[in-house]
């Protein structure tokens, strides 16, 4: 389960790094969606409520990422507890507004939002029939 849902978030924090911030950006300036993101948080909304937890690594020496590349293209690589093995799958993303699609060969394209933005932080949620998830990633 935990492969399923690291590939749908994987899949949708890549299409956040398409464009500029939005409205909660603290610094008042764009902030890119390009370049390598670590995973930090997830969690879900219930009840209206926000509930988060630190995102755990399976390799204690490297962290997971998400590198979202300028051509509209991106790789999200997870680390075995081995250290030595990854799990590395890619595909394509596009936005629109605050609404990032993206797309891995041969499955369904996924939708996401992002809710926030800065030089250092993305935090998005993606919805699907058992409720909103969250994902906040960092540089």
């Amino acid at each position: 389960m935990k492969k399923i849902v690291l590939l749908f978030v994987s899949v949708l924090s890549a299409g956040l790094l398409l464009t500029s911030c939005n409205k909660d950006d603290d610094s008042g300036s764009s902030a890119s969606l390009e370049g390598k993101w670590y995973f930090s948080k997830n969690g879900a909304m219930v009840d209206g409520n926000e509930f988060l937890v630190d995102y755990v690594n399976e390799c204690p020496t490297k962290k997971d990422y998400l590198e979202i590349a300028s051509n509209g293209t991106f790789a999200n690589v997870s680390y075995f507890d081995d250290c030595t093995t990854t799990d590395i799958f890619s595909g394509t993303w596009v936005r629109t507004g605050d609404v990032i699609t993206t797309t891995v060969a041969g499955e369904t394209p996924e939708s996401g939002t992002i809710l926030s933005l800065t030089s250092s932080t993305l935090k998005l949620s993606f919805t699907d029939v058992d409720g909103t998830y969250l994902v906040v990633l960092t540089r």
